[in-house]
């Protein structure tokens, strides 16, 4: 990731696991600064946007790996589709980087483009060849089938979205 004369656009926090007691439920991502070109300092012409997912996976027990539900995995593409747009802001101040600079109909657009490549083939296939043939509870190509079989037409996107 550290690459020579790459800019950084922005930094986040992941939080995967879930604690019962130590932190809420669900899923969701928090602003923790805002893009700022008042607030930049010396060494930086612009503040950079930081953000945080935080998700309640199941988390790993023992020597076994954490196995993400399909359930799991749309709410992680969700998540990362509502950091993108905080990440990747071009607005100069606070007050216009944040949410209430988006307009209402357009605020959840890149979670649902980010969560329509949950229901993709080639994006459904590596899934199903790492993590659900991993689990071995459902056969994997079953397992796609499954899943596969729910939103994969453009009127379930639009429903979903309110549009029909």
């Amino acid at each position: 990731m550290d690459q020579p004369e790459t800019p950084v656009v922005a930094q986040f926090y992941l939080d995967p696991y879930a604690r019962p007691g130590q932190k809420r439920q669900g899923s969701f991502v928090e602003v923790v600064v805002s893009r700022s070109k008042v607030l930049r300092t010396a060494k930086a012409p612009v503040r950079l946007p930081v953000f945080s997912i935080v998700l309640n996976q199941t988390p790993p027990v023992g020597d076994m790996p954490s196995l993400m539900t399909f359930t799991d995995l749309d709410l992680l593409f969700g998540c990362v589709g509502f950091g993108l747009r905080i990440a990747l802001t071009s607005a100069e101040y606070t007050a216009a980087s944040g949410i209430d600079g988006i307009e209402a109909d357009s605020l959840g657009v890149p979670v649902r483009v980010l969560k329509r490549f949950c229901y993709h083939r080639a994006t459904g296939k590596r899934y199903r060849d790492t993590i659900l043939a991993l689990s071995g509870v459902v056969h994997p190509t079953k397992a796609f089938e499954l899943f596969r079989g729910r939103k994969q037409r453009t009127a379930a996107l639009l429903e979903e979205s309110g549009l029909q």
